[in-house]
């Protein structure tokens, strides 16, 4: 193995204080997901709310800590970070907001509708963070 094939101590040791964002990330939209599945699972019922709002409220939770927990991070390509985070939150927003029409439209119930919104709200946060976080961690 040549000289410039091998990484750095530096680099390795700033991969390790880096935050497991992705990790925490994935572990909040399944929180969120499994929330959404316990609803559509008593359909057309109307479920008791408490254990997807709970579920709802680890998953935020989840994306709270994982935005605090990114912000200490030093030495980071925060640049790049925003500019994939700018570009991929407008298209989640966009995908969120058509959802919301859809649900809307069709007259959710009111309760339903906020838990909804609530969810598609953390999914459009979390997953531009995953994915600007991916992008840049492995910049200089």
């Amino acid at each position: 193995m040549s000289q410039d094939a091998r990484p750095t101590a530096s680099a390795s040791a700033q991969e390790q204080r880096l935050p497991p964002v992705a990790f925490v990330g994935t572990l909040a939209l399944g929180l969120a997901i499994a929330g959404v599945t316990y609803i559509t699972a008593s359909l057309p019922k109307e479920p008791p709310l408490a254990p997807a709002i709970g579920l709802l409220a680890a998953a935020a939770a989840a994306v709270i800590a994982n935005a605090v927990a990114l912000a200490r991070a030093r030495n980071f390509a925060w640049r790049l970070f925003f500019i994939v985070f700018r570009w991929t939150i407008l298209a989640y927003g966009l995908i969120a907001g058509l959802l919301m029409f859809v649900f809307i439209y069709n007259d959710m119930p009111a309760r339903m509708l906020a838990f909804q919104i609530a969810t598609l709200a953390i999914g459009a946060v979390d997953i531009p963070m995953i994915l600007a976080f991916s992008v840049a961690k492995y910049q200089s």
